[in-house]
Protein backbone atom coordinates (compact mmCIF):
# COMPACT_ATOMS: atom_id res chain seq x y z
CA UNK A 1 0.00 0.00 0.00
CA UNK A 2 2.78 2.42 0.91
CA UNK A 3 4.49 1.62 -2.38
CA UNK A 4 1.34 2.52 -4.29
CA UNK A 5 1.08 5.82 -2.42
CA UNK A 6 4.73 6.66 -3.09
CA UNK A 7 4.31 5.90 -6.81
CA UNK A 8 1.17 8.00 -6.92
CA UNK A 9 2.99 10.90 -5.29
CA UNK A 10 5.79 10.58 -7.79
CA UNK A 11 3.29 10.75 -10.64
CA UNK A 12 1.71 13.86 -9.15
CA UNK A 13 5.12 15.54 -8.84
CA UNK A 14 6.12 14.59 -12.38
CA UNK A 15 2.77 15.74 -13.72
CA UNK A 16 3.09 19.04 -11.88
CA UNK A 17 6.60 19.62 -13.19
CA UNK A 18 5.49 18.83 -16.74
CA UNK A 19 2.58 21.22 -16.39
CA UNK A 20 4.88 23.99 -15.21
CA UNK A 21 7.33 23.35 -18.04
CA UNK A 22 4.57 23.26 -20.63
CA UNK A 23 3.03 26.44 -19.30
CA UNK A 24 6.40 28.16 -19.44
CA UNK A 25 6.93 26.89 -22.97
CA UNK A 26 3.55 28.08 -24.17
CA UNK A 27 4.00 31.37 -22.32
CA UNK A 28 7.31 31.85 -24.09
CA UNK A 29 5.79 31.03 -27.48
CA UNK A 30 2.83 33.28 -26.75
CA UNK A 31 5.19 36.10 -25.75
CA UNK A 32 6.95 35.73 -29.06
CA UNK A 33 3.73 35.78 -31.03
CA UNK A 34 2.37 38.79 -29.19
CA UNK A 35 5.53 40.88 -28.93
CA UNK A 36 4.01 43.24 -31.50
CA UNK A 37 0.42 42.69 -30.38
CA UNK A 38 -0.04 46.20 -29.03
CA UNK A 39 -0.58 48.78 -31.75
CA UNK A 40 2.42 51.10 -32.03
CA UNK A 41 3.55 53.82 -34.38
CA UNK A 42 7.09 54.50 -35.56
CA UNK A 43 8.90 56.73 -33.08
CA UNK A 44 9.17 59.64 -35.49
CA UNK A 45 5.37 60.09 -35.46
CA UNK A 46 3.51 62.19 -32.94
CA UNK A 47 1.05 64.99 -32.36
CA UNK A 48 2.16 68.41 -33.73
CA UNK A 49 4.31 66.76 -36.42
CA UNK A 50 4.65 67.98 -39.99
CA UNK A 51 4.48 65.78 -43.09
CA UNK A 52 5.96 66.97 -46.37
CA UNK A 53 3.19 68.55 -48.43
CA UNK A 54 2.40 67.61 -52.03
CA UNK A 55 4.40 64.38 -51.83
CA UNK A 56 3.28 60.78 -51.37
CA UNK A 57 4.36 59.62 -47.90
CA UNK A 58 4.31 56.63 -45.55
CA UNK A 59 3.31 55.88 -41.98
CA UNK A 60 4.33 52.68 -40.25
CA UNK A 61 4.44 50.80 -36.99
CA UNK A 62 3.91 47.41 -35.34
CA UNK A 63 0.94 45.32 -34.28
CA UNK A 64 -0.43 41.80 -33.98
CA UNK A 65 0.50 39.66 -37.01
CA UNK A 66 -2.26 39.32 -39.63
CA UNK A 67 -4.45 41.93 -37.89
CA UNK A 68 -5.86 44.94 -39.71
CA UNK A 69 -4.68 48.51 -39.01
CA UNK A 70 -7.12 51.24 -40.00
CA UNK A 71 -6.27 54.92 -40.40
CA UNK A 72 -8.74 57.78 -40.52
CA UNK A 73 -7.19 61.06 -41.58
CA UNK A 74 -9.39 64.09 -41.01
CA UNK A 75 -8.58 67.53 -42.38
CA UNK A 76 -10.45 70.71 -43.21
CA UNK A 77 -9.05 70.61 -46.74
CA UNK A 78 -10.18 67.09 -47.69
CA UNK A 79 -12.57 65.92 -45.00
CA UNK A 80 -12.07 62.33 -43.82
CA UNK A 81 -9.97 59.79 -45.73
CA UNK A 82 -9.71 56.13 -44.77
CA UNK A 83 -6.78 53.78 -45.29
CA UNK A 84 -5.85 50.33 -44.04
CA UNK A 85 -3.03 47.82 -43.95
CA UNK A 86 -2.49 44.25 -42.80
CA UNK A 87 0.21 43.56 -40.22
CA UNK A 88 2.83 41.22 -41.61
CA UNK A 89 4.04 38.02 -40.01
CA UNK A 90 6.98 39.98 -38.59
CA UNK A 91 4.56 42.24 -36.72
CA UNK A 92 5.21 45.29 -38.93
CA UNK A 93 2.80 47.33 -41.02
CA UNK A 94 3.05 50.28 -43.39
CA UNK A 95 0.52 52.51 -45.14
CA UNK A 96 1.33 54.65 -48.20
CA UNK A 97 -0.75 57.83 -48.40
CA UNK A 98 -1.30 60.20 -51.32
CA UNK A 99 0.06 63.72 -51.49
CA UNK A 100 -1.76 66.31 -49.40
CA UNK A 101 -1.75 70.09 -49.87
CA UNK A 102 -0.66 72.58 -47.24
CA UNK A 103 -2.93 72.15 -44.24
CA UNK A 104 -3.08 72.33 -40.45
CA UNK A 105 -5.27 70.97 -37.64
CA UNK A 106 -5.16 67.48 -39.14
CA UNK A 107 -6.13 64.50 -36.99
CA UNK A 108 -4.88 60.97 -37.65
CA UNK A 109 -6.55 58.07 -35.81
CA UNK A 110 -5.00 54.61 -36.01
CA UNK A 111 -6.91 51.57 -34.73
CA UNK A 112 -6.38 47.82 -34.56
CA UNK A 113 -7.99 45.06 -32.46
CA UNK A 114 -9.81 47.56 -30.28
CA UNK A 115 -6.72 49.67 -29.58
CA UNK A 116 -6.38 53.16 -31.00
CA UNK A 117 -3.79 55.95 -31.23
CA UNK A 118 -4.73 59.49 -32.20
CA UNK A 119 -2.34 62.20 -33.41
CA UNK A 120 -3.61 65.76 -33.02
CA UNK A 121 -2.55 69.08 -34.55
CA UNK A 122 -0.75 67.39 -37.47
CA UNK A 123 0.25 69.63 -40.38
CA UNK A 124 1.38 69.36 -44.01
CA UNK A 125 4.13 71.75 -45.00
CA UNK A 126 7.89 71.75 -45.55
CA UNK A 127 10.12 69.28 -43.65
CA UNK A 128 13.90 69.72 -43.45
CA UNK A 129 16.59 67.50 -41.93
CA UNK A 130 19.43 69.27 -40.08
CA UNK A 131 22.49 67.13 -39.44
CA UNK A 132 26.20 67.27 -38.69
CA UNK A 133 28.38 67.91 -35.66
CA UNK A 134 28.61 70.54 -32.91
CA UNK A 135 28.17 73.70 -34.97
CA UNK A 136 24.91 72.32 -36.30
CA UNK A 137 23.95 71.11 -32.85
CA UNK A 138 24.84 74.40 -31.05
CA UNK A 139 21.56 75.40 -29.37
CA UNK A 140 19.72 78.64 -29.93
CA UNK A 141 20.28 79.70 -26.30
CA UNK A 142 24.07 79.76 -26.78
CA UNK A 143 24.13 81.91 -29.91
CA UNK A 144 24.33 85.66 -30.32
CA UNK A 145 21.06 87.54 -30.39
CA UNK A 146 19.04 85.00 -28.43
CA UNK A 147 16.43 86.52 -26.12
CA UNK A 148 14.53 84.27 -23.71
CA UNK A 149 11.01 85.30 -24.70
CA UNK A 150 8.22 83.61 -26.58
CA UNK A 151 7.13 86.86 -28.21
CA UNK A 152 9.70 87.46 -30.95
CA UNK A 153 7.43 89.86 -32.82
CA UNK A 154 7.38 87.71 -35.96
CA UNK A 155 4.43 86.35 -37.86
CA UNK A 156 3.58 83.10 -39.57
CA UNK A 157 3.24 79.59 -38.16
CA UNK A 158 5.82 78.47 -35.64
CA UNK A 159 8.12 75.63 -36.73
CA UNK A 160 7.55 72.15 -35.25
CA UNK A 161 10.77 70.49 -34.08
CA UNK A 162 11.90 66.91 -33.49
CA UNK A 163 15.26 66.09 -31.90
CA UNK A 164 16.75 62.67 -32.72
CA UNK A 165 18.58 61.26 -29.65
CA UNK A 166 22.13 60.06 -30.00
CA UNK A 167 22.12 56.41 -31.00
CA UNK A 168 24.97 54.29 -32.32
CA UNK A 169 24.69 50.90 -33.93
CA UNK A 170 26.96 48.55 -35.86
CA UNK A 171 23.94 47.59 -37.97
CA UNK A 172 21.15 49.72 -39.48
CA UNK A 173 18.26 50.18 -37.05
CA UNK A 174 14.66 49.89 -38.20
CA UNK A 175 13.52 52.40 -35.59
CA UNK A 176 14.96 55.34 -33.70
CA UNK A 177 16.56 54.10 -30.50
CA UNK A 178 15.76 55.26 -26.99
CA UNK A 179 18.65 53.34 -25.48
CA UNK A 180 21.50 55.69 -26.34
CA UNK A 181 22.89 58.79 -24.64
CA UNK A 182 20.46 61.69 -24.67
CA UNK A 183 22.91 63.96 -26.51
CA UNK A 184 21.32 66.96 -24.83
CA UNK A 185 18.22 66.30 -26.91
CA UNK A 186 14.74 67.35 -26.05
CA UNK A 187 12.24 64.54 -25.50
CA UNK A 188 11.76 62.38 -28.58
CA UNK A 189 8.53 64.07 -29.55
CA UNK A 190 7.32 66.79 -31.87
CA UNK A 191 6.99 70.21 -30.26
CA UNK A 192 5.71 73.57 -31.40
CA UNK A 193 8.86 75.68 -31.30
CA UNK A 194 8.27 78.73 -29.20
CA UNK A 195 11.58 80.38 -28.37
CA UNK A 196 11.63 78.80 -24.91
CA UNK A 197 10.98 75.35 -26.38
CA UNK A 198 13.58 75.88 -29.12
CA UNK A 199 16.23 77.13 -26.66
CA UNK A 200 18.08 73.78 -26.69
CA UNK A 201 17.42 73.07 -30.38
CA UNK A 202 19.87 73.75 -33.22
CA UNK A 203 20.21 77.50 -33.71
CA UNK A 204 20.92 77.24 -37.44
CA UNK A 205 18.10 74.80 -38.00
CA UNK A 206 15.53 76.76 -35.98
CA UNK A 207 16.37 80.16 -37.49
CA UNK A 208 16.32 78.69 -41.00
CA UNK A 209 12.92 77.10 -40.36
CA UNK A 210 11.43 80.11 -38.58
CA UNK A 211 12.25 82.44 -41.46
CA UNK A 212 11.17 79.88 -44.05
CA UNK A 213 7.77 79.54 -42.40
CA UNK A 214 7.31 83.31 -42.38
CA UNK A 215 8.27 83.73 -46.04
CA UNK A 216 6.28 80.77 -47.39
CA UNK A 217 3.50 81.11 -44.77
CA UNK A 218 3.33 77.33 -44.40
CA UNK A 219 4.04 74.94 -41.51
CA UNK A 220 7.68 73.90 -41.30
CA UNK A 221 8.94 70.73 -39.63
CA UNK A 222 12.57 70.49 -38.51
CA UNK A 223 14.27 67.20 -37.66
CA UNK A 224 17.63 67.54 -35.93
CA UNK A 225 20.06 64.61 -36.08
CA UNK A 226 23.41 66.00 -34.98
CA UNK A 227 26.15 65.20 -32.48
CA UNK A 228 29.30 67.10 -31.53
CA UNK A 229 32.82 65.85 -32.07
CA UNK A 230 31.94 63.42 -34.85
CA UNK A 231 33.73 62.31 -37.99
CA UNK A 232 32.11 62.04 -41.39
CA UNK A 233 32.97 58.34 -41.37
CA UNK A 234 30.50 57.80 -38.53
CA UNK A 235 27.66 59.51 -40.45
CA UNK A 236 28.27 57.78 -43.76
CA UNK A 237 27.30 54.34 -44.97
CA UNK A 238 29.69 51.81 -46.46
CA UNK A 239 29.80 53.63 -49.82
CA UNK A 240 32.67 55.80 -48.56
CA UNK A 241 34.88 52.81 -47.77
CA UNK A 242 36.39 53.22 -51.24
CA UNK A 243 38.05 56.37 -49.83
CA UNK A 244 39.30 54.77 -46.59
CA UNK A 245 40.56 51.36 -47.66
CA UNK A 246 43.43 50.07 -45.53
CA UNK A 247 43.29 53.17 -43.34
CA UNK A 248 43.11 52.89 -39.58
CA UNK A 249 41.07 55.87 -38.46
CA UNK A 250 42.58 57.83 -35.55
CA UNK A 251 39.69 57.14 -33.19
CA UNK A 252 40.15 53.39 -33.71
CA UNK A 253 43.68 53.61 -32.31
CA UNK A 254 42.80 54.74 -28.80
CA UNK A 255 43.36 52.91 -25.56
CA UNK A 256 40.53 50.75 -24.29
CA UNK A 257 40.73 52.24 -20.79
CA UNK A 258 38.68 55.41 -21.22
CA UNK A 259 36.64 57.58 -18.93
CA UNK A 260 32.92 57.67 -19.68
CA UNK A 261 33.05 60.87 -21.75
CA UNK A 262 35.85 59.64 -23.99
CA UNK A 263 34.23 56.22 -24.21
CA UNK A 264 31.05 57.79 -25.57
CA UNK A 265 33.12 59.89 -27.99
CA UNK A 266 34.86 56.80 -29.25
CA UNK A 267 31.65 54.81 -29.49
CA UNK A 268 29.95 57.40 -31.68
CA UNK A 269 32.94 57.65 -34.02
CA UNK A 270 33.15 54.10 -35.24
CA UNK A 271 32.44 53.69 -38.92
CA UNK A 272 28.79 54.15 -39.94
CA UNK A 273 27.41 53.94 -36.39
CA UNK A 274 25.56 57.28 -36.57
CA UNK A 275 24.30 56.52 -40.06
CA UNK A 276 22.92 53.24 -38.71
CA UNK A 277 21.47 54.69 -35.51
CA UNK A 278 20.28 58.18 -36.45
CA UNK A 279 19.89 58.52 -40.23
CA UNK A 280 18.84 55.08 -41.47
CA UNK A 281 15.76 54.91 -39.17
CA UNK A 282 14.52 58.13 -40.87
CA UNK A 283 14.83 56.71 -44.39
CA UNK A 284 11.05 56.60 -45.02
CA UNK A 285 10.49 60.20 -43.93
CA UNK A 286 9.95 62.58 -46.85
CA UNK A 287 12.15 65.66 -46.58
CA UNK A 288 12.12 68.87 -48.61
CA UNK A 289 15.90 69.02 -48.20
CA UNK A 290 18.94 68.53 -45.97
CA UNK A 291 21.06 71.10 -44.13
CA UNK A 292 24.55 69.80 -43.27
CA UNK A 293 27.33 71.35 -41.15
CA UNK A 294 30.29 69.09 -40.35
CA UNK A 295 33.95 68.66 -41.13
CA UNK A 296 36.00 70.08 -38.27
CA UNK A 297 36.83 66.60 -36.98
CA UNK A 298 38.18 65.61 -40.40
CA UNK A 299 40.64 68.52 -40.52
CA UNK A 300 43.72 66.29 -40.54
CA UNK A 301 42.72 64.56 -43.78
CA UNK A 302 41.28 67.01 -46.33
CA UNK A 303 42.18 64.81 -49.30
CA UNK A 304 40.23 61.89 -47.88
CA UNK A 305 37.35 64.27 -47.15
CA UNK A 306 37.30 65.46 -50.78
CA UNK A 307 36.64 61.84 -51.75
CA UNK A 308 34.17 60.98 -49.00
CA UNK A 309 32.00 64.09 -48.86
CA UNK A 310 30.43 63.92 -52.35
CA UNK A 311 29.82 60.19 -51.90
CA UNK A 312 28.18 60.81 -48.53
CA UNK A 313 25.84 63.52 -49.81
CA UNK A 314 24.93 61.41 -52.82
CA UNK A 315 24.15 58.48 -50.50
CA UNK A 316 21.59 60.63 -48.68
CA UNK A 317 19.66 60.94 -51.93
CA UNK A 318 19.69 57.17 -52.19
CA UNK A 319 18.72 56.72 -48.54
CA UNK A 320 15.71 59.02 -48.85
CA UNK A 321 14.81 57.70 -52.31
CA UNK A 322 15.01 61.13 -53.92
CA UNK A 323 17.68 61.64 -56.64
CA UNK A 324 17.03 65.39 -56.63
CA UNK A 325 17.00 65.87 -52.84
CA UNK A 326 18.30 69.41 -52.13
CA UNK A 327 21.62 69.33 -50.26
CA UNK A 328 22.79 72.56 -48.62
CA UNK A 329 25.93 72.64 -46.49
CA UNK A 330 28.00 75.21 -44.60
CA UNK A 331 31.59 76.10 -45.38
CA UNK A 332 33.89 75.45 -42.43
CA UNK A 333 34.27 78.76 -40.57
CA UNK A 334 37.61 80.21 -39.42
CA UNK A 335 39.27 79.21 -36.17
CA UNK A 336 42.85 78.97 -34.89
CA UNK A 337 43.62 75.31 -35.43
CA UNK A 338 46.88 74.84 -33.52
CA UNK A 339 49.14 72.02 -34.68
CA UNK A 340 47.20 71.58 -37.93
CA UNK A 341 47.82 75.17 -38.94
CA UNK A 342 47.28 75.67 -42.66
CA UNK A 343 44.89 72.72 -43.09
CA UNK A 344 41.64 74.70 -43.00
CA UNK A 345 41.72 76.13 -46.55
CA UNK A 346 42.36 72.63 -47.89
CA UNK A 347 39.39 71.28 -45.94
CA UNK A 348 37.17 74.11 -47.20
CA UNK A 349 38.30 73.33 -50.70
CA UNK A 350 37.64 69.61 -50.11
CA UNK A 351 34.02 70.49 -49.30
CA UNK A 352 33.66 72.09 -52.71
CA UNK A 353 34.13 68.73 -54.44
CA UNK A 354 30.50 68.05 -53.50
CA UNK A 355 29.40 70.96 -55.70
CA UNK A 356 29.98 68.70 -58.69
CA UNK A 357 26.89 66.68 -57.71
CA UNK A 358 23.70 67.25 -59.72
CA UNK A 359 21.66 70.24 -58.57
CA UNK A 360 20.25 71.29 -56.24
CA UNK A 361 23.40 71.39 -54.13
CA UNK A 362 25.07 74.49 -52.70
CA UNK A 363 27.48 75.73 -50.03
CA UNK A 364 26.79 78.64 -47.68
CA UNK A 365 29.87 80.84 -47.24
CA UNK A 366 31.23 81.29 -43.71
CA UNK A 367 34.60 83.03 -44.04
CA UNK A 368 33.40 86.03 -42.01
CA UNK A 369 32.15 83.91 -39.08
CA UNK A 370 35.07 84.17 -36.64
CA UNK A 371 34.48 84.28 -32.89
CA UNK A 372 37.69 84.37 -30.81
CA UNK A 373 35.66 85.26 -27.68
CA UNK A 374 33.30 82.29 -27.84
CA UNK A 375 32.99 80.63 -24.38
CA UNK A 376 33.09 77.27 -26.14
CA UNK A 377 36.28 78.11 -28.05
CA UNK A 378 36.64 79.82 -31.42
CA UNK A 379 35.78 76.56 -33.21
CA UNK A 380 32.20 77.05 -31.93
CA UNK A 381 31.21 80.39 -33.41
CA UNK A 382 28.11 81.99 -31.88
CA UNK A 383 27.08 83.90 -35.03
CA UNK A 384 24.60 81.37 -36.38
CA UNK A 385 21.94 83.72 -37.73
CA UNK A 386 24.00 84.81 -40.79
CA UNK A 387 24.57 81.14 -41.68
CA UNK A 388 20.87 80.32 -41.27
CA UNK A 389 20.00 83.30 -43.51
CA UNK A 390 22.47 82.22 -46.19
CA UNK A 391 21.12 78.68 -46.20
CA UNK A 392 17.64 80.18 -46.46
CA UNK A 393 18.59 82.29 -49.51
CA UNK A 394 20.01 79.20 -51.21
CA UNK A 395 16.85 77.23 -50.42
CA UNK A 396 14.57 79.99 -51.68
CA UNK A 397 16.55 80.24 -54.90
CA UNK A 398 17.29 76.58 -55.66
CA UNK A 399 14.37 74.74 -54.04
CA UNK A 400 11.47 77.19 -54.02
CA UNK A 401 12.46 78.98 -57.26
CA UNK A 402 12.17 82.46 -55.79
CA UNK A 403 13.95 85.25 -57.62
CA UNK A 404 16.92 86.13 -55.39
CA UNK A 405 19.42 88.56 -56.91
CA UNK A 406 22.27 87.54 -54.59
CA UNK A 407 21.62 84.06 -53.19
CA UNK A 408 25.35 83.44 -52.75
CA UNK A 409 28.62 85.27 -52.24
CA UNK A 410 30.83 86.64 -55.03
CA UNK A 411 32.16 83.94 -57.35
CA UNK A 412 35.33 83.79 -59.40
CA UNK A 413 34.44 83.26 -63.07
CA UNK A 414 37.40 84.12 -65.29
CA UNK A 415 40.80 85.80 -65.52
CA UNK A 416 42.43 87.79 -68.28
CA UNK A 417 46.19 88.43 -68.36
CA UNK A 418 47.62 91.72 -69.63
CA UNK A 419 51.05 93.23 -69.58
CA UNK A 420 51.93 93.63 -65.91
CA UNK A 421 48.47 93.01 -64.49
CA UNK A 422 45.56 90.59 -64.34
CA UNK A 423 41.81 91.17 -64.28
CA UNK A 424 39.66 88.75 -62.30
CA UNK A 425 35.97 88.71 -63.22
CA UNK A 426 33.44 88.15 -60.43
CA UNK A 427 29.78 87.14 -60.59
CA UNK A 428 27.17 87.72 -57.85
CA UNK A 429 29.30 90.74 -57.00
CA UNK A 430 26.85 93.65 -56.85
CA UNK A 431 28.17 96.05 -54.23
CA UNK A 432 31.48 94.20 -54.08
CA UNK A 433 33.62 95.39 -51.18
CA UNK A 434 36.65 94.34 -49.18
CA UNK A 435 36.16 93.61 -45.48
CA UNK A 436 39.21 93.36 -43.22
CA UNK A 437 39.70 92.52 -39.55
CA UNK A 438 42.23 95.36 -39.20
CA UNK A 439 42.37 98.86 -40.75
CA UNK A 440 45.97 98.20 -41.77
CA UNK A 441 45.23 94.92 -43.58
CA UNK A 442 44.94 94.64 -47.36
CA UNK A 443 43.20 92.05 -49.48
CA UNK A 444 45.76 89.87 -51.20
CA UNK A 445 45.24 87.23 -53.82
CA UNK A 446 48.05 84.75 -54.24
CA UNK A 447 49.45 83.80 -57.61
CA UNK A 448 51.20 80.51 -58.18
CA UNK A 449 54.48 81.28 -59.92
CA UNK A 450 56.41 78.61 -61.77
CA UNK A 451 60.00 78.08 -60.66
CA UNK A 452 62.19 78.78 -63.70
CA UNK A 453 64.48 75.93 -62.67
CA UNK A 454 61.72 73.38 -62.10
CA UNK A 455 58.49 73.84 -64.02
CA UNK A 456 56.74 71.38 -61.68
CA UNK A 457 57.42 73.58 -58.65
CA UNK A 458 55.07 76.45 -57.74
CA UNK A 459 55.64 79.19 -55.20
CA UNK A 460 52.64 81.21 -54.01
CA UNK A 461 53.13 84.96 -53.85
CA UNK A 462 50.59 87.50 -52.50
CA UNK A 463 49.56 90.56 -54.53
CA UNK A 464 47.24 93.36 -53.49
CA UNK A 465 44.10 93.89 -55.54
CA UNK A 466 41.68 96.76 -56.15
CA UNK A 467 38.06 96.75 -57.33
CA UNK A 468 37.38 98.38 -60.69
CA UNK A 469 34.07 98.82 -62.55
CA UNK A 470 33.18 96.15 -65.09
CA UNK A 471 32.72 98.18 -68.29
CA UNK A 472 33.17 95.53 -70.98
CA UNK A 473 29.75 95.11 -72.61
CA UNK A 474 30.63 91.53 -73.56
CA UNK A 475 30.78 90.60 -69.88
CA UNK A 476 27.03 90.73 -69.45
CA UNK A 477 27.10 88.34 -66.49
CA UNK A 478 29.64 90.31 -64.47
CA UNK A 479 29.09 92.93 -61.82
CA UNK A 480 32.67 93.62 -60.73
CA UNK A 481 36.31 93.16 -61.65
CA UNK A 482 39.35 92.76 -59.43
CA UNK A 483 42.60 94.17 -60.81
CA UNK A 484 45.87 92.69 -59.65
CA UNK A 485 49.21 94.35 -60.51
CA UNK A 486 51.96 91.74 -60.60
CA UNK A 487 54.67 92.48 -63.22
CA UNK A 488 55.09 88.76 -64.00
CA UNK A 489 55.29 87.14 -67.44
CA UNK A 490 51.85 85.68 -68.16
CA UNK A 491 53.35 82.30 -69.01
CA UNK A 492 54.87 82.00 -65.54
CA UNK A 493 51.52 82.27 -63.71
CA UNK A 494 50.41 78.74 -62.86
CA UNK A 495 47.63 79.34 -60.37
CA UNK A 496 45.44 81.67 -58.33
CA UNK A 497 44.05 81.33 -54.84
CA UNK A 498 41.98 83.46 -52.47
CA UNK A 499 41.48 83.35 -48.69
CA UNK A 500 43.98 80.53 -48.38
CA UNK A 501 44.45 81.00 -44.64
CA UNK A 502 42.86 79.42 -41.58
CA UNK A 503 41.60 82.87 -40.51
CA UNK A 504 41.69 85.27 -43.48
CA UNK A 505 42.41 88.90 -42.53
CA UNK A 506 40.52 90.29 -45.54
CA UNK A 507 37.65 88.85 -47.57
CA UNK A 508 35.38 89.87 -50.45
CA UNK A 509 31.74 90.64 -49.63
CA UNK A 510 28.78 91.59 -51.82
CA UNK A 511 25.79 93.82 -51.15
CA UNK A 512 23.97 90.95 -49.40
CA UNK A 513 26.88 90.76 -46.88
CA UNK A 514 27.79 87.27 -48.11
CA UNK A 515 31.51 86.51 -48.51
CA UNK A 516 33.20 84.78 -51.39
CA UNK A 517 34.26 81.29 -50.36
CA UNK A 518 37.83 80.00 -50.38
CA UNK A 519 38.97 79.57 -53.97
CA UNK A 520 41.87 78.02 -55.87
CA UNK A 521 42.56 77.19 -59.50
CA UNK A 522 45.59 76.04 -61.44
CA UNK A 523 46.66 76.86 -64.99
CA UNK A 524 48.70 73.88 -66.24
CA UNK A 525 49.97 75.72 -69.35
CA UNK A 526 50.13 79.18 -67.82
CA UNK A 527 48.16 82.20 -69.03
CA UNK A 528 48.19 83.82 -72.46
CA UNK A 529 48.23 87.59 -72.57
CA UNK A 530 45.02 89.18 -73.79
CA UNK A 531 42.98 85.99 -73.56
CA UNK A 532 40.27 85.33 -71.02
CA UNK A 533 40.52 82.01 -69.23
CA UNK A 534 37.58 80.49 -67.41
CA UNK A 535 38.11 79.63 -63.75
CA UNK A 536 36.81 76.19 -62.85
CA UNK A 537 38.16 75.85 -59.33
CA UNK A 538 38.49 72.07 -59.60
CA UNK A 539 42.20 71.08 -59.41
CA UNK A 540 42.90 67.73 -57.81
CA UNK A 541 44.24 67.62 -54.27
CA UNK A 542 47.49 66.01 -55.39
CA UNK A 543 48.22 69.00 -57.63
CA UNK A 544 47.72 71.33 -54.67
CA UNK A 545 50.06 69.18 -52.54
CA UNK A 546 47.54 68.94 -49.73
CA UNK A 547 49.22 68.54 -46.32
CA UNK A 548 47.79 65.07 -45.66
CA UNK A 549 49.44 63.86 -48.86
CA UNK A 550 52.78 65.07 -47.57
CA UNK A 551 52.45 63.93 -43.94
CA UNK A 552 49.81 61.40 -42.92
CA UNK A 553 48.76 60.41 -39.41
Amino acid sequence: MQLVVRNALKLVVVFSLCSILLSLLFYSEDAKSTSYARLKLGRVFGSHMVFQREREFKVWGTGHPTSMVALQLSSIVRGSDHFQSTVGSDGRWEITLPAYPTSTDVTMQFSSLGASITLYDVAFGEVWLCSGQSNMRMPLSQTLGYVATDDDGSTGPLPRIFDVPLATSLNPLEELSTDGQNNGATDMKWQVATLSVAAQFSSICYQFGRNLSMILDVPVGLVQAASGGTYLEAWANTDIYVCTQNILLPYMNRATELDSTRAIWRQKNERSVLYNGMLYPLRRVVFAGVLWYQGENNLAHPTRYSCMFPIFLSSLRTLFDNPSLPLLFVEIAPWVVGKLKGHLPYLRYAQQFALSLPDPVAMASALDIYDPLSPSGDIHQRQKQPLANRLLLLALSLVYKRSISLPTGPRFRAVAAFVGHMDIYMTYATGLRIQCTSPTANLSIELGVLDARSLSSISWQPFDVVIVPANDTDLVTQEAVLRLQHGLPAGSIAGLRYAWQDVPSCILMNAASIPAHTFVDLFPVGLIEGEEQRLTGTPQMRLLKAPDLVTTS
